[in-house]
């Protein structure tokens, strides 16, 4: 035990199902401070020729590897009552290998939705590993249907 038992609560589940009634109605109603995510990233092409003993879902995310991103994107806009809480954060990992114009694509997703992403710092590498996501104006709409 970390000492955090009573401030942490693990949930294991589709992340583009949050939204869904069945799903958000065993989530706690003010939302999450943090949300860890490692979604999969690579694309089907990739698929080709490669076993790695992890299940296909856990990797591959379409013909372009976004479809994770969009999907994760989408929940966290439909999600009643919101997931993040007011202040909230995702912590995205990214892939390794994320180019300047892949990374600024999977941000585009989120503002698309009305969150505001930037990067995390790189790491010492200088390899940029995570996306941080916050509510951005949807701040305002989550503390308005709060009230």
């Amino acid at each position: 035990d970390l000492g955090v038992s009573d401030r942490l609560e693990l949930v294991c589940a589709d992340f583009g199902q949050l939204h869904t009634r069945r799903v958000r109605e065993e989530l706690p109603e003010e939302g999450f401070n943090a949300i860890l995510c490692n979604p999969p990233y690579l694309g089907d092409r990739v698929k080709r020729g490669r076993t790695t003993g992890e299940e296909d879902r856990a990797l591959y995310a379409g013909a372009d590897g976004l479809r994770a991103y969009e999907s994760i994107a989408r929940s966290l806009a439909l999600a009643r009552p919101p997931l993040l809480s007011p202040r909230g954060i995702l912590v995205m990992q990214l892939p390794g290998a994320c180019g300047e114009r892949r990374r600024a694509r999977i941000a585009s997703i989120f503002t698309e939705q009305g969150f505001t992403p930037r990067m995390a710092d790189p790491c010492e590498r200088g390899i940029v590993r995570c996306l941080l996501i916050s509510n951005g104006r949807r701040k305002v709409e989550a503390e308005a249907e709060r009230s």
